[in-house]
């Protein structure tokens, strides 16, 4: 499932172990090169989650891991869509 999926990548590239619960929010991230043509395409799902246990720490295509207060988002580069999810959804403030 999804949240398998979820629970399986936090867990790998983070050391830390979740329950992922339903998505919350969805939206394409779309990068193209210089001629206009697309590079990158990601399809970008949000799930909300419950933290259960682990130590915070970079795996391999992580290259750093870090816990972060609302109010020390504006320190750190967070994807804009991603950032308006946090302020509405969970009243974030950065």
């Amino acid at each position: 499932t999804l949240q398998h999926a979820a629970e399986r990548e936090i867990l790998e590239e983070t050391g830390i172990h979740i329950k992922a619960g339903e998505p919350v929010y969805a939206f394409d991230l779309i990068e193209n090169d210089a001629l206009d043509q697309v590079r990158w395409h990601y399809a970008i799902i949000d799930l909300q989650a419950e933290y259960i246990d682990g130590e915070i720490q970079a795996a391999d295509d992580a290259g750093a891991a870090a816990w972060f207060k609302p109010e020390e988002l504006d320190r750190v580069t967070v994807n804009t869509t991603t950032l308006k999810l946090l302020q509405t959804q969970f009243d974030f403030v950065a």
